[in-house]
């Protein structure tokens, strides 16, 4: 794999460029400044290095020219990727400092990576680009290098006199909006019966107090019918006085507005003269007539605001509960991060709240998985048309591998797209998939076997019948009852493989009774010492107080015999052949991991 180290300050184009050379089957190390990449590259050398130009600490062109002078560095291919440096000067003198190449942002996909290829072909016949000879006098690269900063500067001059010239347009609008305002200052007297009509009739409740005494000087007809009085009772009070001021503390408030001269906002829950709860949203300002201070207040009735803010903390509430004890894993995936994972999440993937934070969403997908998911997660963001769910790979923090089932809709969050994301653990149902395939193809040989013994059996009673009826006639004959006993003996080795066949096929009539394992290995013992031969030294280690097991005798010996002749051909010199009996406890996590076995004690 070819290794690119990718050098830019902006952490959305360093992303995106990461993203799309990973895609393409590109290692990719990134860097957000020339020093920090220099200092990787010296620590890890890669084959290539793509890097902006206007960067903090050290810019592109130091970068190059400190990249190029270094002898462990300047044979890898070094190119420029810009979208501030875009005069032909400016590529003139980065490719003057070595560069391969020099390209400016925005650039179509595939013409960017046809020229990395380009590049590499390049690099590859030893077509390495050396600084220019004149790049090495200090003069000359530091002349050229103020031009290049030069060109920067005089076209942020040109933005800002452009800038200057609209502010010059502002001050003069607002000058002239001031000089209006001074003409209705002249017309106030004018209109102040006018502003009385309105306070008058507005649905706004407005009420005036003296700052010094707190006596209440007016107050319109919508104050007395909010707080349940009248014009007169409303007007004629002491805020100072008023007991609800007090308890809800928005006498305080008043207080603080009447010292600072600022506004201030303050709700407020009252029980009005006629026993209905109420929520006021107050209003209080300070203001002057006459050297002589007044407090403002204006009112109005949010009872219905706030229970409709009160049923919405309830639905969130509610909603929140909903996603924390959901069974599917859910969070928002946006800049490669996991945003707000709910319980499951951190369930499924063994991280903690803290610890998740720091884990790029990419890096908890399996390796052979990761290219999928990446092509349809930037798929989403782009507004692609909705897949069906899809399975994956996760990598837990322990390094266990789960499959998971993946649900996921572009939504906006915080004004950019990001991709909600539903996931479901179907580990299990992977595993008991895998499991009925297996049965069907062990019922399918079953089916065969059982055929093939079945036609097998039918001849084998032949052999045996006409054996025995080839005894009598050469009764004579001890050589050829000798060799007649053994064709017999090998039919019924034969009968007895096809008794196995039937019952691996299960078509063969089972007898299970009540066995001990110790008992039936010690009697079959006997025997499986004769068949092994004098060169295997046979040894048992047998449970006096093993579980009672039902089964079928036959199967059991068959398998323990199969077992030591197994044992017995894999030690053609010699050997120890031991059978031991005991007993297990299987307990959860076993069959976590084998799920056609429940727990509990078991003879072994």
């Amino acid at each position: 794999m070819k290794n690119i180290l990718i050098v830019d300050d902006n952490p959305q184009d360093l992303y995106l460029l990461q993203t799309l050379l990973s895609r393409h089957g590109y290692g990719v190390t990134a860097a957000a400044n020339g020093a920090e990449a220099l200092e990787k590259a010296r620590s890890e050398r890669p084959d290539m290095i793509i890097s902006d130009i206007l960067m903090p600490k050290m810019d592109g062109f130091e970068l190059c020219r400190e990249w190029k002078r270094d002898g462990r560095l300047t044979d890898i291919p070094f190119v420029f990727f810009t979208a501030t440096y875009n005069d032909p000067k400016d590529e003139k003198f980065a490719l003057g400092l070595g560069a391969e190449r020099f390209v400016v942002k925005p650039q179509e996909t595939n013409l960017f990576l046809g020229m990395i290829e380009e590049v590499f072909s390049e690099h590859k016949a030893g077509r390495v680009t050396r600084p220019c000879e004149p790049q090495h006098d200090e003069v000359v690269y530091f002349k050229e290098y103020n031009e290049a900063l030069i060109r920067k500067l005089e076209d942020k001059m040109v933005q800002v006199e452009e800038a200057r010239r609209r502010l010059e347009r502002e001050v003069a609008e607002h000058m002239r909006t001031e000089k209006a305002l001074r003409g209705l200052e002249r017309q106030s007297a004018e209109i102040a019966e006018y502003n009385q009509l309105v306070i008058g009739s507005s649905s706004l409740g407005i009420a005036t107090y003296d700052a010094e005494s707190g006596m209440g000087v007016s107050a319109n007809d919508a104050f007395a019918k909010i707080i349940g009085a009248t014009v007169e009772e409303a007007a004629g009070q002491n805020f100072r006085r008023i007991e609800s001021w007090e308890k809800s503390g928005l006498l305080k408030t008043a207080e603080d507005v009447l010292s600072d001269g600022g506004e201030r906002q303050h709700d407020i829950h009252v029980v009005t003269t006629f026993g209905k709860e109420t929520w006021l949203g107050c209003r209080l300002a300070r203001f002057t007539i006459k050297d002589k201070a007044y407090l403002l207040l204006m009112i109005a009735d949010i009872t219905e605001r706030k229970r409709a803010e009160e049923a919405l903390e309830e639905s969130e509430r509610k909603y929140r509960f909903l996603v924390a004890n959901a069974h599917e894993a859910i969070f928002i995936a946006q800049d490669n991060v996991v945003k707000f994972p709910n319980p499951k999440v951190l369930e499924m993937t063994g991280y903690s709240t803290e610890g998740m934070a720091g884990v790029p969403f990419t890096d908890l997908i399996h390796p052979e998985d990761r290219g999928t998911v990446q092509e349809r997660y930037i798929d989403r963001l782009r507004g692609g048309t909705p897949r069906e769910p899809y399975p994956f790979r996760i990598m837990k923090k322990t390094g266990e591998e789960i499959w998971a089932q993946l649900n996921a809709e572009r939504i906006d969050w915080e004004g950019r797209p990001g991709v909600l994301c539903f996931l479901r653990d179907i580990t299990k149902e992977r595993n008991l998939e895998a499991q009925f395939l297996q049965a069907q193809k062990m019922e399918a040989v079953g089916t065969l076997a059982g055929g093939i013994a079945h036609d097998f059996n039918n001849a084998l009673t032949g052999i045996l019948g006409f054996g025995e009826l080839l005894r009598s006639r050469v009764a004579g004959d001890e050589q050829a009852l000798h060799d007649l006993d053994e064709i017999l003996r090998c039919a019924e080795r034969a009968s007895t493989l096809t008794r196995q066949l039937l019952a691996y096929a299960r078509r063969q009539v089972i007898e299970p009774v009540n066995l001990n394992l110790s008992a039936l290995v010690a009697d079959l013992m006997k025997l499986i010492g004769k068949v092994v031969g004098e060169h295997i030294e046979v040894k048992t280690l047998l449970e006096k107080n093993i579980p009672t097991i039902h089964a079928d005798r036959g199967q059991l010996e068959q398998v323990v015999m199969n077992l030591c002749l197994n044992a017995r051909d894999a030690m053609p010199g010699c050997g120890r052949l031991t059978v031991e009996t005991g007993d297990v406890y299987l307990d959860e996590e076993y069959v976590r991991q084998n799920p056609y076995v429940k727990t509990g004690r078991y003879a072994l």
